[in-house]
C-alpha cells in the first residue's frame, strides 16, 4: 500500500524541510505528485510536478485536482490520495498516519455547515444541483482508491460545479456522501 500525496500549490512549499523529514525512511510507502499554479524553485518538489498543468484561480482548482488524481491513479500501489496545499504541514508521524489509513480502508472528508451566503451566492450556480446531495467540505481530504475511481468516472458531472466560487469545497458532492465525515490530520 502507498499513499499518494497530491500537492496543489501556488508555488514552492512553505515548509519543505518538514515534508522532507516527514517522508524520510518511508520511500516505499508513498508517491508525490505536484500541480503548481506558478513556477517553483525547489529542486526537491520539481521532480514531482505532473506533466499536465491546467489554469487555476482561487477556489477554482477542480480541474487541477483531477489532473493530479489521473496521474496518481496510474500507480496501482496508490491506495490513498491525500490533497494538501503549500501551507500544509505534517503534524503526526508518517508511520502513524500510514497505520491509521491501513487500518481503516475508508475515505475521509470533513464537512462543515452550508451558510446562508453559500445558498444565496454559490449553490445556485451549480448546474443540475437537484441530482446531488450537496455538501460543503474542507478543501483537504483523503480519498481511497475506490472513491478516486468513482470521482474520475464522474468527471463530466464535475463540470456542473465549474461556475461556483469555491468549487473545491463542494465538488465531492458527486460522491453522494459515501465517505467518513472526519478531518484528516497527517
Amino acid at each position: 500500500m502507498k499513499i499518494a500525496y497530491l500537492f496543489l500549490t501556488v508555488a514552492d512549499l512553505n515548509h519543505e524541510n518538514l515534508w522532507i523529514d516527514y517522508f524520510k525512511g518511508n520511500e516505499n510507502k508513498y508517491n508525490i505528485y505536484c500541480h503548481p499554479k506558478n513556477n517553483i524553485n525547489s529542486k526537491w518538489l520539481m521532480k514531482y510536478v505532473i506533466k499536465n498543468n491546467v489554469k487555476t484561480s482561487w477556489g477554482k482548482t477542480v480541474n487541477a485536482i483531477l489532473e493530479l488524481l489521473k496521474e496518481a491513479i496510474k500507480d496501482k500501489d496508490n491506495k490513498y490520495f491525500v490533497l494538501v496545499s503549500e501551507s500544509c504541514v505534517p503534524i503526526k508521524s508518517f508511520n502513524k498516519f500510514y497505520t491509521f489509513l491501513n487500518d481503516n480502508e475508508k475515505s475521509f472528508v470533513k464537512k462543515f455547515n452550508i451558510t446562508t451566503y453559500d445558498k444565496e451566492n454559490r449553490l445556485n450556480k451549480i448546474k443540475n444541483s437537484d441530482k446531488y446531495n450537496l455538501i460543503k467540505h474542507y478543501a483537504n481530504w483523503c480519498l481511497n482508491r475506490h472513491h478516486v475511481k468513482k470521482l474520475l468516472v464522474k468527471e463530466n458531472e464535475l463540470k456542473d460545479f465549474s461556475d461556483v466560487d469555491s468549487q473545491d469545497e463542494f465538488f465531492l458532492s458527486v460522491l453522494n456522501n459515501d465517505f467518513i465525515d472526519y478531518e484528516i490530520v497527517n
